[in-house]
């Protein structure tokens, strides 16, 4: 019996189990399934024998492990979950700001809830949001009183369910806003959001608008400030990945830190490169598609280190357990996850496929490489797209075979403008004007095919 197969069996089962949580195995149909399972396994040896007896009750333990897992986070949503209509929540700020073009987003630790004459005290998390000035920061903590009210979704999506991805059970869409304490809060995070700002402030001051804002994006994953006509340019044209940290940022940043510190040992080195990665996760704000891709990028480094060998799909596999077992809800509340995932699988499975029947693409500037990427990642995507999103590029290919070979110099003049700046800011913009000039570049081919009146079509 290979022990491969068994882990196999149990991610998949663990997986399954997620799954059937929320399609309603739960509450009495859960116990029942649950004594089941328990008789089963009790008595595996009347009614299992061998091999396939240990892979069925391995499947079996997988899906219940699933169910509970699942049900358990469900369960913990705190006391303000429970809360409806006017009241008054006093709380803090425990996540970065997350600022649009007409408003400012806050996520509140709930500490305490008035619905009468008294506060009371109370856990769990809501969304507030707020005029974009006064603005807040992290570790500040507020009064707020106004409607509580679960999310307004919008078509097939359940924004609701989204939000619970994140323990966030409520929303305050309008509300009297009283600064009750400022300056708290983690001392570790309040250093890395100090720094973003930091960092975003003098990307400001170097690149006008919107390639300031575009550069934060491929940099740091931030979307603030994009114009909403250059957001849906990137959607019709399939581009909007590249303003997603993903593999393909985790990827540069960790040849950018096998160059630099090209000097160590290899252990050292993957050491250091793992240290980095995790730290840039951080900065970025730990969506599921870079932490997907960051834990894949450290299992290979470390199989690197090690002399072993990578398999890209046991590294998939591994992450995604992983993600799972500490949020069972990004499996089906988190688009973002699934998406990313799905492009995984279509690299690994679907690429060797579609690469045999285009060798008359040419290897000039890796445009066949490109080709084959984008058009796996296309196929294996293109379901969860057109469920969620009903839209489907056509240009896609053409889009992304024109844009990907500017990004790396983009973020390399990007990154590298601020860094000078802080030595010589005249160095620092000329450095910034040849970033400038390739962000221009990319936004041409991103307008013109965007442009074309078959770039898109609507499902």
């Amino acid at each position: 019996m290979k022990k491969f197969s068994l882990v196999q069996f149990f991610i998949w089962s663990f997986l399954i189990g997620v799954f059937a949580v929320t399609k309603g195995m739960e509450g009495e149909f859960g116990n029942i399934v649950f004594l089941n399972i328990v008789v089963v396994i009790l008595t595996k040896k009347y009614f299992f024998s061998g091999e396939m007896g240990v892979k069925i009750v391995v499947v079996i333990i997988g899906i219940l492990f699933g169910i509970f897992r699942f049900a358990s986070v469900v369960s913990d949503m705190g006391d303000i979950s429970q809360v409806s209509g006017n009241a008054s929540v006093q709380g803090c700020i425990t996540e970065e700001a997350d600022i649009r073009n007409d408003r400012i987003q806050y996520v509140l630790a709930v500490k305490a809830v008035k619905e009468g004459a008294d506060f009371q005290p109370s856990d769990g998390k809501v969304l507030l949001m707020a005029p974009k000035y006064p603005a807040y920061e992290y570790g500040d903590c507020l009064e707020v009183s106004g409607e509580i009210a679960d999310a307004k979704s919008s078509g097939e999506f359940d924004y609701a369910k989204y939000l619970q991805r994140y323990g966030i059970s409520k929303v305050i869409y309008q509300g009297k806003i009283k600064l009750l304490e400022d300056g708290g809060g983690n001392w570790f995070w309040q250093g890395i959001y100090s720094f973003k700002q930091f960092f975003e402030k003098r990307l400001s001051e170097i690149f006008v608008e919107p390639y300031g804002s575009f550069m934060d994006g491929l940099i740091l994953g931030s979307r603030r400030g994009l114009p909403d006509d250059l957001v849906a340019n990137f959607k019709t044209t399939g581009l909007s990945h590249i303003m997603a940290i993903s593999g393909y940022n985790i990827t540069i940043v960790m040849m950018a830190i096998g160059g630099i510190f090209w000097f160590l040992g290899k252990n050292a080195k993957v050491i250091v490169s793992s240290v980095c990665v995790v730290l840039f996760v951080i900065l970025v704000g730990m969506s599921a598609s870079v932490v997907r891709a960051a834990i894949m990028g450290i299992i290979g480094l470390f199989a690197l280190g090690t002399g072993r060998q990578y398999y890209a799909f046991w590294g998939l596999m591994v992450a995604v357990f992983l993600m799972n077992v500490w949020n069972p809800r990004v499996l089906v509340y988190d688009v973002g996850f699934q998406l990313s995932a799905l492009a995984t699988l279509g690299l690994i499975y679907v690429s060797p496929v579609v690469k045999k029947y285009l060798n008359f693409c040419p290897e000039f500037l890796g445009i066949r490489e490109t080709v084959v990427m984008s058009l796996s990642a296309q196929i294996a995507v293109l379901p969860i797209m057109i469920m969620n999103f009903g839209q489907v590029s056509l240009v896609s290919i053409f889009a992304n075979v024109f844009v990907l070979p500017w990004i790396p110099f983009a973020m390399l003049f990007g990154f590298l403008a601020v860094v000078v700046s802080f030595l010589s800011m005249p160095l620092g913009n000329m450095i910034g004007f040849f970033g400038y000039l390739t962000l221009k570049i990319v936004i041409f081919f991103v307008e013109v095919f965007a442009g074309l009146p078959f770039a898109s079509v609507e499902i």
